[in-house]
């Protein structure tokens, strides 16, 4: 093997930006070592692609299954962003769940729906000080973190959530 087949491939310039701040958005304020876990590569790999190596094809799969993207979307930012295969699998899990098959009861979704009920009052109601925006805008990460396996929750909490932004950037409380 050559010195240049040791080496990683480097992505150029924008596009490694690019690409290393998808990564970082699906990894969100998750701890490293845990989603190369997820995704199943050692840590030091993947540090060396957020900065700027170029993964191998099974690890750039293994980086976009285990974000839930699409692995179009990881490699080029070209949308959608979510496999919708993947979304409709996750429903019928959900479903299956529900109907007393497949996993026991976790809790998850229960919480996630008490969460949403008040944020979503809140809204409605006019009742959002920057109190509420700083808590919500805090809580996102682990509310959609603790939502990857409820698509129809995720579309809740990120309309929520962007609300809270919209109204934290315009001033509005």
């Amino acid at each position: 093997m050559s010195d240049s087949e040791k080496e990683a491939r480097r992505i150029q310039g924008m596009e490694s930006d690019a690409f290393v701040a998808r990564v970082k958005e699906i990894i969100g304020d998750r701890k490293l070592t845990w989603f190369a876990s997820e995704c199943g590569v050692g840590e030091s790999t993947l540090r060396n692609i957020l900065s700027g190596a170029w993964p191998r094809t099974d690890i750039l799969c293994a980086i976009a299954d285990a974000g839930g993207v699409s692995i179009d979307w990881l490699a080029t930012g070209r949308l959608p962003k979510v496999r919708e295969l993947r979304r409709a699998m996750q429903a019928q899990a959900q479903a299956q769940s529900q109907n007393g098959e497949g996993q026991p009861f976790d809790g998850r979704r229960d919480m996630l729906e008490a969460v949403l009920r008040v944020m979503e009052h809140r809204i409605t109601n006019s009742l959002v000080d920057q109190t509420v925006i700083d808590a919500g805008l805090k809580g996102a990460p682990a509310w959609l973190d603790a939502a990857r396996d409820y698509p129809d929750l995720q579309v809740r909490l990120r309309s929520a959530i962007a609300t809270l932004e919209f109204m934290s950037a315009a001033g509005l409380d």
